[in-house]
């Protein structure tokens, strides 16, 4: 089995006498143009060990083995027909001082084994056509120092395991077209503010400083129903009606 992280293949230089036209200078450097039946080939190489090797089957080999430098003063082409394997047993920099246009017709996996950044200077959009998954093993942190809207053509459902904090610096306003639920299996809800105001179009709540205020609107009544007894507790106790019903019954 071939190692998937060997860097370049071997070279299959076979030459016979006499189609071997071979040219070794002083130093060490070599050029053949092998015309051995079933082997022709071409191999250039350098006295430290760098060279090209083009064999019988048109393959291209090339191992430079200190750093390599192309230059093109004007664009780069490349096509490439079949697969590209790129190993880089370093780090990767790439500076491109206009745009990037990334295309891709099938799929794209983008993996890191350490951290990853992702910095704009201007603004950014993420798009997807189908359904997008985010997975986090750990904690997310999310910091805006901005406006963040938040929009959802169909329903959305937020599941929390554990503790659900929303701390606000000012308002917070909750606007429903259809019905507000608050489900608590517990048993106990609790609001903690410094005056909790109830308007709907047919009476008002509000418990504050200045006591509980209950009001009727557009000749809504108040009523009190209860299984059990009802009790009111008060220094004073006033009522302000035309006509007062108590029926007592014990």
């Amino acid at each position: 089995m071939s190692d998937p992280n060997n860097r370049h293949p071997d070279s299959d230089f076979t030459a016979s006498y006499p189609y071997n036209q071979s040219t070794l200078t002083r130093s060490g450097h070599e050029i053949h143009v092998n015309d051995t039946p079933g082997s022709e080939s071409l191999k250039i190489a350098h006295r430290k060990g760098t060279y090209v090797e083009i064999n019988q089957d048109g393959r291209w080999i090339q191992t430079v083995v200190e750093k390599g430098y192309n230059y093109y003063k004007d664009g780069l082409t490349e096509t490439v027909d079949g697969h590209k394997d790129v190993k880089i047993a370093g780090n990767l920099n790439s500076n491109v001082d206009n745009s990037i246009n990334d295309v891709t017709g099938g799929d794209r996996f983008i993996s890191s084994g350490g951290l990853t950044s992702i910095s704009s200077g201007g603004p950014r959009t993420d798009y997807t056509g189908d359904d997008m998954t985010d997975i986090i093993d750990g904690d997310r942190t999310t910091m805006i120092s901005g406006d963040d809207s938040f929009s959802v053509s169909g329903d959305q459902v937020n599941l929390v395991s554990g503790i659900k904090k929303d701390i606000l610096g000012s308002s917070w306003q909750a606007t429903s077209g259809g019905d507000i639920e608050i489900i608590n299996d517990n048993g106990i809800f609790k609001v903690n503010c410094n005056e909790f105001i109830i308007i709907t179009p047919f009476g008002t709540l509000s418990i504050g400083a200045a006591g509980i205020n209950i009001t009727g609107i557009g000749g809504a009544g108040v009523n009190f129903i209860a299984n059990g007894p009802v009790g009111i507790d008060g220094s004073v106790v006033g009522i302000n009606a035309g006509i007062v019903s108590i029926n007592e019954f014990i």
